[in-house]
């Protein structure tokens, strides 16, 4: 991996904001003429810090200095994401190098580290033929400040307001580039378009109106100074490249427009009610992307509970069976699941799923298709802790195209009582028949395995050293706290995906692109009552 460390011996990191923000569907408020989405003079610039794709995104980061939160109302934003346009120093070196370890990347980073890389994506658009009359030089670049947000907001409209604000230079310049701007959509009507400025930054809304009121609302009082805002961006992390920020005001407004949906379908329930209560008590999210040691993480914190369907993670436990998993292991999933879990999921989920029965009716129903007793048989199937497992020692062809599974080196580990689920485990195989040897079984000191080759069953059920392997450790940095973890060694022993992909006839292309990549991992824990999930992405 890229060693990013500068000479003061401290880390330095990326670190800007960018992405959407969660909004609602927009009602067209009445008398005005239908138009699509403009924002920032016809979306131009919107576009253009926006619109480059992750390479361009990866290249940014926020330095010292102003923050998109202090043009937005705390009072009355309900989502919003940032980012910084012009990157430098030595993390966009460091960016740049990191980035060209992949030929498909490396073509569209053909410029050098001082380039400007506003102007870079200007000139992508432009080729687009998107804005031919305005000239990046003249019209864009003298006003153009470092930082801009996206936002959703309650400027007093049926609907929340979609706002850009954008860090500005210099205020007439700005206003007349704005003003040429707007040629960029000729398609609709763009003259009602409203820009406000204040101490630095424009801010444009779909009207003079909501512009002026985000200003206004603004000056009682800045999300940035706002102590759920700041608590949230701290619980994420360390700043990165892209920031994002839902307000608990977000959860309260989606689940009035997933209700408001719900009364209106002829279908009945369209979300459980249980994840609709849990929208209405959402405490707010926030989630930042950043680049670091060559590695890409995203890590998200706040309150998922209406994502878990209303469900308790709480206690769930760890998924810590993943680590005593083999340490030639490619590919790993853990998961602990909340005590009587499938009750309340189907619970949850009934009217969603099967509109007028209750959890109760599902699991009756799964009894009699399965022959389980439920949710004790599955209760004892997935034990205190499972995890699927699949070894390097593989041939990728024959696992897709394979009629014997035999030889296939994957199984099921879990950490529970085998004279439970040995019971199970006779039922099942009594139902497939022929397929019966996929559910081949081992168990030994509080553990028992499941999997189609008794020989990799016997190494699953040994104390294998996943856990204690750098590669684990760098992409799962808190497995011993997580209740779900996804491991992807992409290098493994033999560097097998690229082998497995040159035998399967892969372009070069493909194999030379997916060679710099070292691991990929996901998982989520409790920190208290935070909810944290980290996906991380990390190169040679």
């Amino acid at each position: 991996m890229s060693d990013l460390t500068p000479p003061s011996g401290e880390p330095e990191y990326l670190d800007s904001h960018a992405g959407e923000p969660i909004t609602e569907p927009a009602a067209e408020p009445r008398g005005r003429r239908s138009r699509r989405p403009f924002f920032l003079a016809g979306g131009a610039v919107a576009t253009l810090a926006l619109a480059g794709g992750a390479a361009w995104a990866v290249l940014s980061f926020l330095s010292a200095g102003p923050d998109a939160a202090e043009a937005l109302p705390a009072s009355s934003t309900i989502a919003f994401a940032s980012i910084n346009l012009d990157p430098s120093g030595e993390q966009k070196i460091a960016a740049l190098n990191t980035l060209k370890k992949f030929p498909g990347l490396k073509d569209k980073l053909d410029f050098d580290t001082a380039d400007d890389v506003r102007k870079h994506l200007f000139e992508e658009i432009q080729k687009g033929g998107e804005c031919p009359g305005v000239d990046y030089a003249q019209d864009v670049e003298p006003w153009l400040g470092d930082r801009m947000a996206v936002a959703a907001v309650d400027a007093g409209e049926t609907n929340p307001s979609p706002v850009f604000v954008v860090q500005v230079t210099d205020q007439g310049k700005a206003e007349a580039g704005l003003e040429k701007l707007k040629s960029c959509d000729t398609s609709s009507d763009t003259g009602d378009t409203g820009v406000a400025f204040e101490d630095g930054w424009a801010v444009v809304a779909e009207t003079q109106e909501i512009a002026d009121t985000v200003v206004s609302q603004t000056k009682d009082g800045a999300l940035s100074d706002d102590d759920t805002y700041k608590t949230s961006i701290d619980q994420a992390g360390d700043s990165g490249i892209v920031t994002l920020y839902a307000a608990p005001a977000a959860g309260e407004r989606l689940g009035k427009v997933l209700e408001d949906q719900a009364a209106a379908s002829p279908f009945g329930q369209a979300f459980p009610a249980t994840a609709l209560e849990q929208f209405k008590n959402f405490k707010g999210m926030a989630g930042v992307i950043r680049f670091r040691d060559g590695d890409l993480e995203l890590e998200f914190e706040g309150d998922f509970t209406a994502m878990a369907y209303g469900l308790d993670m709480s206690t769930a436990g760890t998924a810590g069976v993943v680590q005593t998993l083999p340490a030639d292991t490619v590919l790993a999933l853990g998961l602990s699941l909340p005590d009587n879990y499938l009750p309340k999921l189907l619970d949850a989920i009934a009217p969603q799923v099967a509109p007028g029965k209750t959890g109760a009716d599902l699991l009756a129903e799964a009894e009699q298709e399965t022959g389980l007793n439920l949710p004790e048989d599955f209760e004892a199937l997935t034990g205190k802790s499972i995890a699927v497992a699949l070894s390097s020692d593989i041939d990728i062809e024959q696992l897709i195209n394979t009629q014997d599974p035999s030889s296939l080196k994957l199984g099921i580990k879990v950490e529970g009582d085998a004279a439970l689920a040995n019971p199970v485990l006779d039922k099942l195989r009594a139902q497939i028949g022929s397929a019966a040897s996929m559910l081949q079984s081992k168990d030994a000191d509080g553990y028992f395995a499941v999997g189609p080759n008794s020989d990799y069953l016997a190494a699953l059920l040994q104390d294998g050293k996943l856990g204690d392997s750098a590669t684990f450790k760098d992409v799962v940095p808190h497995a011993n706290d997580s209740s779900s973890v996804f491991f992807l060694d992409f290098d493994g022993p033999g560097n097998w995906l690229v082998e497995a992909l040159k035998q399967a006839g892969a372009p070069a292309e493909v194999t030379d692109n997916v060679e710099p990549l070292s691991a990929f991992g996901v998982s989520g824990w409790l920190d208290g009552d935070i909810s944290h999930v980290l996906v991380k992405l990390t190169t040679d």
